[in-house]
């Protein structure tokens, strides 16, 4: 008998297969889902998002979850800058940017 063919050694074999499938799908990204968080629009961390933060982490975070497959299907309902910059200074504050997730966590209509 091989040792390919011993019991022991074939049982060891499909266990660390199967680790192995386990530990890859664990490691694959997860896809971008739920809503964004103040910190990931506020690309320079000075505490606040101007419009040009606004549309570039939108636009990553769009990109990504088409890479990855997903639906993006609310994107028309996606809220435009001035929407969420409710005071009009030109800047998201985190307290504008809460008030916003809290009353449109979808999306808000245009």
């Amino acid at each position: 008998m091989t040792v390919l063919q011993h019991p022991l050694v074939r049982c060891a074999l499909l266990i660390a297969l199967a680790g192995a499938l386990c530990f890859q799908t664990l490691a694959a990204p997860v896809p971008a889902g739920g809503p964004p968080t103040f910190a990931e629009f506020d690309q320079n961390n000075d505490g606040r998002i101007d419009e040009q933060e606004f549309n570039a982490a939108r636009g990553k975070r769009m990109s990504e979850r088409a890479k990855q497959g997903g639906q993006l299907r609310n994107a028309a309902k996606a809220p435009r800058f001035s929407q969420v910059d409710s005071d009009g200074d030109g800047a998201i504050s985190p307290q504008e940017w809460a008030r916003h997730q809290a009353d449109c966590p979808r999306g808000c209509p245009r």
